[in-house]
Order: structure tokens, then C-alpha cells, then sequence
């Protein structure tokens, strides 16, 4: 599967705007997929389904396979948070993509703004 992520990049870089519109449509997909399965249970938020946008796609390991994945996207707490920052890494197991989400937690009144997570799962796409 490392190899099967590196390919999709490497790709993307060779080939151009289709292959990268192929590439991060995969991308959106799975990470997708991850988020309305597992988003309450690991920021106790209401990720909105659909709202996932990627931004950027770049190899953080090549030996290792590990893509950094950065984007916006939106949830509900207590109040609506619209087109919010995420980051994902993704890297190949042999059980499928481990993928280590972050998401950013907005300046409230007791918090300054900071990354939360990684909330980590091991998923099969």
C-alpha cells in the first residue's frame, strides 16, 4: 500500500492537473470517508458531511510513505465552524492507511487557537 500512495503522487506530479484532480479526489474520498465514521467520536463534534476540502498533498517520508494532507472543512459544536483548517497524515499498513488527523480548535474565551489531535485509526478504504 506504501507503494500505492507514493504511485498516487508521484503521478499527480508527473501527469499534471488531471492527475492531481484524480489524485486529490481520492484523497477527499477516503479522508471523507474517515471523518463521517470517526470525527464525533474523536473531537466530540458534528463533522458536516461533504464540507472536506484539500488544499495541499505533499510527501513528508518517502522511505516510510507518509503524505501530508492539509485542508478546510466544517463541524458543529456548539456553534457552527465553517471551513476550518485540518491536517492529515497518511501513511500504508499492512492493515490498510493509518491516518493521523488533526483539526484546528478556533480562539474562544478560554482557549487560545491550537491544533487538536491526532485522533488515529488504522482504516481499510
Amino acid at each position: 500500500m506504501k507503494k500505492t500512495i507514493l504511485f498516487i503522487f508521484a503521478f499527480l506530479l508527473t501527469f499534471g492537473a488531471t492527475a492531481q484532480a484524480q489524485s486529490r479526489s481520492e484523497m477527499t474520498d477516503i479522508l471523507e470517508k474517515f471523518c463521517q465514521t470517526y470525527y464525533n467520536e474523536a473531537f466530540n463534534k458534528t463533522y458536516t458531511t461533504g464540507s472536506l476540502e484539500i488544499t495541499t498533498i505533499e510527501v513528508l517520508d518517502e522511505d516510510k510513505g507518509i503524505i501530508l494532507v492539509n485542508g478546510k472543512h466544517s463541524y458543529k459544536g456548539i456553534k457552527y465552524h465553517y471551513k476550518q483548517p485540518f491536517k492529515a497524515e497518511i501513511s500504508e499498513t499492512k492493515l490498510g492507511l493509518k491516518i493521523s488527523f488533526y483539526k484546528w480548535y478556533e480562539r474562544d474565551l478560554l482557549a487560545a487557537g491550537h491544533w487538536e489531535g491526532p485522533f488515529t485509526k488504522t482504516i481499510i478504504p
